[in-house]
C-alpha cells in the first residue's frame, strides 16, 4: 500500500510540473529572467579587460583596415563600414546587440519552419532561450568584434534566413515574391559578408543552401518568384560589397589582400584542415572529464538507460510514461548542475551541454507523438544547425577545444525551438540546458577571463586606452604597459608624421594601438612561429626606406625571445647604433619586460 501511495504522489506531483510547464506564463518568465540575468551580467562588465594580443589585434584590424595589405579575412573593414562608432565601449555594445539580434531572428526562422506559422507565443518563450545560449560566445571574455564574432552572427543570419526560405518552398508550395524578397535578400547579404570574413565556413555552407533550396524550389513555376528571388540575392550581395567601398575598400584590391593574405598566412599556419585529428583530441578530454567525475559518469549511464528504455520497440511511437521522463528530467538537470562546477574547463562543459541539448532534442523527437512531417521537420533543424556548428568550427583552423563551445548557440537551437514550439510540457530541458550555459559562462568570464593573467574581479586598475583615452579596468600588473606609452604618445605623437612601430617582441599588438602609431601592413607580427622571420621580412620588406629608417623599435629583454633583431640589419635598419631607448615597460601575459626604442 505504501509503495502504491508513493507512486501515486509522484505521479500527482510530475502531473503538477507538467501542467505547469504547459501553461505559457511560467516558462516564459523562466526564460526571459535567464535572458536578462546573463545579458546584464555580461554587459556590466564591458567596460573591462582588455587583452594585448587579440583584442588589439581586432582593434587594429578594424580601426586601421586601409594599411593593412593582406589579411585573409575583411572582417575589419565590413566592421568599419557597419559601426557608426569610434569608441571602445560602444563598439562593444554594438557586438553585443548584433549576437542578440541574430540569434533572436535564427530562432525566429527555425520556429517558423517547424510550425509552419509565426507564432508570437512560441516566439516569446523560444526567442530568450536561443538569445541566451548565443551569449556563451562571451565565455572566453573576447568582447571586442572579432572575426569570431562576426563568423557566428553571420552564420545564425544564414541559417535563419535558410529555414523561412525552406518554409515558403516546401511541399509543393507556390510562395509569393513579396514573401521571398526579405529572407533571400537577407540571405544574399549575409551569404557573402560571411565569405568576406571567413571563406571556410562559407565555402561549407554554400553547397547546403544551393542544393537544398533548388531541390524545394524544383516545383515552383512563377516566373515572378524566380525573378525576386534571384534579384533579391544578387540585390544583397551588392550590399557588403557597397559598404566595403564607402571604407575606400574597392572589390579590386578586397580581392588582392585576400589572395595575398592567403599566401601570407602560410608562412605562420598549416594551410591543412586537422579536423578529424582535432575531433578526436577534443573527444577524449570529453571522455577524460566524464570519466574523472564519478557522480557525472553515473548521471550519464543513468540518462542513458532511461533514454533506452523510452525507445519505443515497435513501429508506433509510444508516449513516454510520466516517472520515466521525471526522472530523465531530473537526472539531466543533476548532470548540468555537476557539470557547472566540475574542474574542467569551461569549453567542455559548454560543449557537454550542447551536446547534452541535441541529444535530448533527437531522444524527445523519437519518442513524442508527432506527425510524419512534423517529426521530420524537427530532425532536418537538428541536422541543419549541427552542420552550422561543424562550418562554424571549421571556419577557423584552430582546435576544436576553442570553437565548439562558441558554437554553444548552434549545438542548443534545436533544443530551444523544439521544446519551446513543439513539446512545451517537457521545456523544463531546455531551461535547464540554457540555465546551465548561461552559468558556465558567467562563472569563466569571472575566473578566468582570456589572457588577462587574473580573475575578472581583480580587473580594478583603470587606465586610458587608444587614441581617445577611453577608461577601461585592466590587471594592475598591465596598468604601467598603457601608462608608459600613453606618456610617450603625448611627448612624442602628438602631431606631424607619425611613425611606423616594429613590435620585436611578436607579442604586444596593442602598443602600436596605445601609441597612436603606423603599422608595417599587418596588424600583428606574430613571434614564435616557424615562419615568424619570413613573415616580419615579408611586410617590412614592402615599407619604403624612408619609413624603415624612421621606425620605432620594441625589443623584449632576454627573459623571453621575440623577432630575431638580425633582421633589421638586412632590412636596412641600423640597430642599436641609431636608436636611443624611450622607456620599458612590462609585458605580463609573457613574464616579460620590453624596452621601446627611438631613432637618434
Amino acid at each position: 500500500m505504501n509503495r502504491t501511495f508513493f507512486r501515486s504522489g509522484v505521479l500527482q506531483f510530475g502531473g503538477l510540473i507538467e501542467r505547469s510547464f504547459q501553461r505559457l506564463p511560467l516558462p516564459v518568465a523562466i526564460s526571459w529572467t535567464i535572458f536578462a540575468a546573463l545579458l546584464f551580467f555580461i554587459s556590466t562588465r564591458l567596460d573591462a579587460g582588455v587583452d594585448i594580443t587579440d583584442t588589439a589585434f581586432y582593434l587594429i584590424s578594424v580601426s586601421r583596415h586601409a594599411q593593412i595589405i593582406a589579411q585573409v579575412t575583411l572582417f575589419g573593414a565590413l566592421w568599419d563600414s557597419i559601426s557608426p562608432f569610434a569608441s571602445i565601449y560602444w563598439n562593444r555594445i554594438l557586438a553585443l546587440l548584433l549576437i542578440v539580434a541574430s540569434s533572436l531572428y535564427l530562432s525566429w526562422g527555425a520556429t517558423k519552419y517547424l510550425t509552419s506559422a509565426q507564432g508570437l507565443q512560441s516566439i516569446l518563450l523560444v526567442g530568450p532561450l536561443c538569445a541566451t545560449a548565443a551569449l556563451a560566445f562571451y565565455n572566453f571574455w573576447l568582447p571586442d568584434p572579432s572575426y569570431d564574432l562576426i563568423n557566428l552572427v553571420l552564420v545564425s543570419t544564414v541559417l535563419g534566413s535558410f529555414f523561412q526560405l525552406i518554409d515558403l518552398f516546401g511541399n509543393g508550395k507556390t510562395p509569393t515574391a513579396r514573401g521571398v524578397v526579405l529572407p533571400i535578400t537577407i540571405l544574399g547579404a549575409a551569404g557573402l559578408s560571411l565569405a568576406l570574413v571567413k571563406v571556410t565556413t562559407a565555402a561549407l555552407l554554400a553547397p547546403l543552401l544551393v542544393i537544398f533550396l533548388l531541390w524545394t524550389a524544383r516545383h515552383v513555376t512563377a516566373a515572378r518568384v524566380w525573378i525576386t528571388s534571384i534579384g533579391g540575392a544578387l540585390a544583397g550581395m551588392v550590399v557588403p560589397v557597397l559598404l566595403l567601398m564607402s571604407v575606400g575598400l574597392y572589390p579590386a584590391k578586397a580581392v588582392n589582400v585576400l589572395l595575398e593574405g592567403f599566401y601570407v598566412a602560410q608562412m605562420i599556419t598549416d594551410p591543412h584542415f586537422n579536423v578529424l585529428e582535432s575531433l578526436r583530441i577534443y573527444t577524449a578530454n570529453i571522455q577524460s572529464v566524464i570519466q574523472g567525475n564519478r557522480y557525472l559518469l553515473v548521471s550519464f549511464m543513468v540518462l542513458g538507460v532511461l533514454s533506452a528504455a523510452a525507445v519505443p520497440r515497435t513501429g508506433i511511437i509510444s508516449t513516454v510514461r510520466p516517472w520515466v521522463r521525471g526522472c530523465q528530467a531530473a537526472m539531466l538537470v543533476a548532470a548540468i548542475v555537476i557539470l557547472s562546477f566540475d574542474g574542467a574547463s569551461p569549453q567542455i562543459r559548454l560543449t557537454l551541454i550542447g551536446l547534452l541539448g541535441q541529444l535530448a532534442a533527437i531522444y524527445s523527437i523519437g519518442t513524442g507523438q508527432f506527425k510524419a512531417d512534423i517529426r521530420g521537420r524537427a530532425l532536418f533543424v537538428v541536422g541543419i544547425t549541427a552542420y552550422g556548428q561543424v562550418a562554424y568550427c571549421f571556419g577557423t583552423n584552430s582546435p576544436w577545444s576553442n570553437l565548439l563551445s562558441l558554437a554553444t548557440l548552434l549545438a542548443l537551437v534545436p533544443a530551444a525551438v523544439f521544446f519551446g514550439a513543439l513539446a512545451r510540457s517537457n521545456v523544463i530541458y531546455a531551461l535547464a540546458l540554457i540555465g546551465g550555459s548561461a552559468q558556465i559562462t558567467a562563472i569563466s568570464i569571472e575566473r578566468s577571463p582570456y589572457r588577462l593573467n587574473s580573475t575578472f574581479s581583480a580587473l580594478t586598475e583603470v587606465v586610458e586606452i587608444g587614441p581617445n583615452n577611453e577608461p577601461f579596468k585592466v590587471n594592475p600588473a598591465f596598468a604601467p604597459f598603457y601608462r608608459n606609452l600613453e606618456n610617450v604618445r603625448s611627448q612624442y605623437f602628438g602631431g606631424g608624421d607619425v611613425p611606423v612601430l616594429l613590435d620585436m617582441t611578436g607579442r604586444a599588438p596593442m602598443a602600436a594601438y596605445q601609441l597612436g602609431a603606423q603599422i608595417p601592413g599587418t596588424a600583428w607580427t606574430l613571434a614564435g612561429y616557424s615562419g615568424s622571420s619570413d613573415f616580419f621580412r615579408y611586410f617590412v620588406s614592402r615599407l619604403s626606406e624612408a619609413d624603415r629608417k624612421s621606425a620605432w623599435l620594441l625589443v623584449p629583454d632576454s627573459t623571453y625571445p621575440g623577432i630575431p633583431l638580425d633582421l633589421l640589419s638586412d632590412l636596412g635598419i641600423d640597430f642599436p647604433g641609431l636608436y636611443v631607448p624611450v622607456t620599458e615597460i612590462p609585458i605580463p601575459s609573457v613574464h616579460g619586460r620590453a624596452i621601446l626604442y627611438r631613432p637618434r
